[in-house]
């Protein structure tokens, strides 16, 4: 086991290629579809968890590092998309406060938020609209980067390419910037009692509205069962990638900006580190 003075870290797949780049690792695991990377930094034992995209992952690999490593704090580093207007592509971002757009009820009358219940006041009336992220890890990323923008951050197992969508976080939560995993890591946080941080850097603007591709290119793991039906269905992919080169560039310079966002992000989360 990790000594109390272990910083758990929490990034998504590739979003973790740049932290590693600063960590000296030592050992590696897998467990719950999650890699752990045991190392430090600047002194500090660190653990890196390298996790799927969501909430669930983040939540339960969060919940992990309390339970067998016993880290004393945990951070979430990588990409978001902007909300403010004067975020631009490659800008690193810090919350002061964490909202869980998704969490609420949808009605005739539309979507209600309601934020994360609090079970410590079980008469179903108690709800946080936000959390807070800890006083002391904020002024240590002040210390580290005094430049950076702090501000509400807008979390939820949802990819935001909706310009409106955008425009309505940014109006209903004052959010400067949207991902989809810091929200579940304060939250456990919030239950276990330890301070938490995120750092993301901005991978595209408040007035984008972006083409993934998604539609075209998930490939779910029941269907097809076959190899060769797996790869009739890649190929049918590329083929259709290959009659719109625009596609393909617009998701070349979709995936360069997140790596751009994600090395940001990764250097501000050293330097605060270094100032703990």
């Amino acid at each position: 086991m990790a000594n109390k003075s272990t910083i758990g870290l929490i990034a998504v797949r590739g979003e973790a290629k740049p932290l590693l780049k600063f960590i000296q690792v030592k050992t590696t695991i897998e467990y719950l579809q999650a890699r752990f990377h045991l190392g430090t930094l600047s002194g500090h034992d660190i653990i890196l968890a390298e996790v799927g995209p969501g909430k669930v992952q983040t939540a339960v690999a969060t919940q992990y590092l309390v339970d067998h490593y016993q880290v004393s704090l945990v951070m979430s580093c990588g990409s978001a998309g902007a909300l403010d207007p004067q975020l631009q592509a490659g800008d690193v971002i810090v919350a002061d406060k964490v909202v869980l757009h998704d969490a609420g009820i949808h009605a005739t009358k539309g979507f209600r938020y309601l934020g994360i219940y609090d079970n410590a006041h079980p008469d179903g009336l108690h709800y946080h609209r936000y959390l807070t992220a800890d006083p002391t890890l904020l002024a240590a990323a002040r210390q580290a980067a005094p430049s950076i923008k702090i501000g509400c951050l807008a979390s939820g197992d949802q990819v935001i390419a909706s310009e409106s969508k955008k425009r309505w976080l940014a109006e209903t939560f004052k959010a400067i910037a949207v991902e989809m995993e810091s929200g579940a890591m304060a939250q456990v946080a919030f239950l276990n009692n330890i301070p938490w941080l995120a750092i993301r850097g901005i991978s595209d603007q408040a007035d984008s509205t972006l083409d993934f591709g998604l539609e075209n290119m998930i490939t779910y793991s029941d269907e097809p069962s076959s190899l060769p039906g797996k790869i009739r269905q890649s190929t049918g992919k590329v083929a259709q990638l290959a009659k719109q080169p625009s596609r393909v560039i617009d998701l070349l310079q979709i995936r360069q900006a997140i790596k751009l966002a994600a090395y940001n992000a990764a250097q501000v989360m050293s330097e605060v580190i270094k100032v703990l």
